[in-house]
């Protein structure tokens, strides 16, 4: 019995640590799984936000194919209707559109009291130091709504490539346009938080109201990918505030913009994001045990009772061996045990008979 039993339990050893293995691949594809989705849900509100501001622009150009924008021109009446069209239209640059000279000057604006706007053309003019090309300035507080924002602008070139002017749009970045995006990540969980930031890891746009330009929840990991390899990423990354950690980890997925070298991170707390996979990896556990203790328990009953025909067997082919020829053999198990016990039922019985046979021949 006690070298059977140790097979048993060896085999089972040998089924649980395949259970186990099977269990931890599906563990981590179940995390894969989870971990590729994040990433994901992150890279379509990215395209979402770099397709705003190539709207941006994309309006900005189509407005230069309707009118010069030629500071020198004594006639700014088509200038400025297109200026009023491209605000007033249902599109991307609700807080203001500008026409700036090649000096970074005021020419027209729409709507015109947007033209002192000194916050808002310091931002501009700061994002042109160079000529050429389309650029995004850094973010600003625009005066008249009291709304993020941040200035697109792009350069008009005559006939010859010289630079002629600027035009220049400010979106809200408070706006559904923006907002919408983030708030995709709402709907991963309770701790769900999204978060555009800058290079530097400022916030640009979140999901938390009242955070603009303050450090982001993740400061140092934003900062570490955005300046470096710009790949998208997602890993667990230490929770900040004011610089100092927390203690407390979220799974957060970062995407780089090409637009204005900003990132999306959209992730939730560690516990939550990983809580199907550790209630998998519990109800795992859990269901191996119980497997593993019944099948246990099962087979050391079976073992126990198989034994137990063998030894009574054994206890009565040695009480025969003794002499003892009258007790029958009685055992309940059946298959082969059962044949031989059969079988030695009928030796005894045989060799009683013959017993007596010659016992009565001796006393004749």
């Amino acid at each position: 019995f006690p070298r059977l039993a140790i097979m048993v339990a060896l085999g089972l050893l040998l089924l649980s640590a395949v259970f186990a293995l099977l269990g931890l691949r599906a563990l981590n594809a179940s995390t894969a799984r989870i971990l590729q989705e994040r990433l994901v849900l992150t890279e379509v509100s990215a395209g979402h936000i770099e397709d705003l501001f190539q709207q941006a622009f994309n309006e900005l150009m189509k407005a230069t194919t309707f009118a010069n924008f030629n500071p020198a021109s004594a006639d700014m009446s088509a200038e400025q209707h297109v200026l009023a069209h491209t605000y007033g239209r249902i599109g991307t640059m609700t807080l203001g559109v500008y026409f700036l000279d090649s000096q970074g000057r005021v020419v027209l604006a729409d709507p015109p009291e947007i033209a002192s706007e000194e916050a808002a053309l310091l931002s501009i003019r700061s994002s042109f130091a160079q000529a050429g090309g389309q650029y995004i300035s850094q973010p600003f507080v625009e005066p008249r709504s009291g709304h993020a924002a941040v200035a697109v602008t792009i350069a008009v070139r005559g006939n010859d490539e010289e630079l002629v002017s600027y035009l220049s749009g400010l979106i809200d970045l408070t706006s559904r346009a923006v907002t919408g995006s983030l708030e995709r990540a709402l709907s991963i969980g309770h701790t769900g938080h999204a978060e555009l930031v800058t290079a530097e890891g400022m916030v640009v746009a979140s999901t938390d109201p009242g955070v603009f330009l303050h450090p982001g929840e993740h400061r140092s990991p934003y900062r570490a990918n955005l300046s470096g390899p710009r790949e998208r990423v997602i890993q667990t990354m230490p929770y900040e505030v004011n610089g100092a950690l927390t203690g407390e980890n979220h799974i957060m997925a970062l995407v780089p913009l090409s637009i204005a070298g900003w990132g999306l991170a959209l992730g939730g707390g560690e516990t939550e994001t990983l809580a199907p996979v550790t209630s998998l990896r519990r109800n795992l556990f859990l269901s191996g045990l119980l497997m593993l203790v019944a099948t246990l328990g099962v087979t050391l009953w079976g073992t126990r009772r198989l034994v137990g025909s063998v030894r009574a067997l054994t206890q009565r082919a040695q009480a025969m061996a003794g002499g003892d020829l009258a007790t029958p053999i009685r055992v309940t198990e059946g298959g082969e045990i059962g044949a031989l016990a059969d079988s030695l039922n009928d030796m005894r019985r045989h060799l009683h008979d013959a017993w007596e046979s010659l016992t009565r021949w001796n006393i004749e």
